[in-house]
């Protein structure tokens, strides 16, 4: 599972990063990247810090995975149903040339 776990966030994190060197602009490429390391720098931090407080109240390490996994799940659902919405054929009458 651990494999997978983090086969899956390296490909998340590739295809993040090409689609941050393909529409930021080369002037703010690198301030891009900074801030974008630096909101996983964070957010890794504030987690490992609330895992810490949550377990030291008396959580189970088991309770805080299976919380973790869920809370892994939920923003993949969202995004599986925003795709419904966003593929949906464009209508007859929509201007949209397909250039973005």
């Amino acid at each position: 599972a651990v494999i997978f776990a983090t086969a899956g966030g390296s490909i998340v994190w590739v295809f993040s990063t090409t689609l941050l060197q393909t529409h930021a602009e080369d002037r703010f490429r690198g301030r891009v990247f900074s801030a974008d390391y630096a909101f996983l720098v964070m957010t890794s931090s504030i987690v490992s810090y609330l895992a810490g407080v949550l377990i030291d109240l008396g959580l189970s390490v088991r309770f805080l995975s299976v919380l973790t996994g869920l809370c892994g799940i939920l923003p993949a659902v969202l995004w599986g149903m925003a795709q419904k919405l966003w593929n949906r054929p464009a209508s007859p009458s929509s201007s949209y040339d397909g250039d973005c």
